[in-house]
């Protein structure tokens, strides 16, 4: 609800609206992905929030990936609990009926 509320704070120009909301919604779904990630992490975290443009979700699904990787090489081993896109929290497994 954030989102449309960002969305319609901005003015929008009929030929640059898909581009733009396009923007919007990319940078709305990095910062989920942010809030779902393991505290461990908040320093890859402020180190994107800190470059000077924003990174794709691409991007930040790839840095995390690296990220994963040298923590793995560097502490040795694999556990699910210290991986880079393991979420914080509980999720109930939806039941389709």
């Amino acid at each position: 609800m954030a989102g449309i509320r960002s969305l319609l704070a901005h003015k929008m120009v009929v030929a640059k609206d898909t581009t733009r909301l396009k923007k919007i919604m990319e940078q709305e779904r990095v910062f989920e992905l942010f809030a779902g990630l393991n505290p461990e992490l908040d320093q890859v975290r402020v180190q994107i929030l800190g470059k000077e443009s924003r990174p794709s979700i691409q991007e930040v699904y790839a840095y995390m990936i690296g990220e994963e990787c040298r923590r793995v090489v560097m502490l040795g081993g694999y556990t699910p609990e210290k991986s880079a896109l393991a979420t914080a929290g509980n999720f109930k497994s939806r039941d389709p009926k």
